[in-house]
């Protein structure tokens, strides 16, 4: 399986580690480097997450500490679509999309 992280994914996972950072530099580039572990972990194990079809059909989400997750599954490619602190509104991101 391919992984490929979306432009939305990919600025989510900055300010993430930048937020992180304000308060500990090393903190925050360690819980990157876990958020990104879980996308390779995903691409071993694609059925972990629950599904999500609440959101858009074919999507699933899995959590990693306050974080989580969103993706979908194609043929030979899982897709991270977000990476949204558990307290947003997914519904609301996903509605502006």
């Amino acid at each position: 399986m391919k992984l490929i992280v979306s432009p939305e994914a990919r600025e989510e996972l900055r300010g993430i580690e930048d937020y992180i950072a304000q308060d500990n530099p090393q903190a925050a580039l360690t819980f990157v480097e876990r958020l990104t572990a879980r996308f390779q972990e995903l691409v071993d194990f694609p059925g972990i997450g629950s599904k999500r079809d609440e959101l858009r059909a074919g999507y699933r989400s899995i959590a990693e500490g306050n974080y989580v997750i969103y993706y979908r599954v194609r043929p030979e490619v899982v897709e991270i679509m977000h990476v949204l602190h558990g307290a947003q509104d997914a519904k609301k991101v996903f509605e502006q999309e």
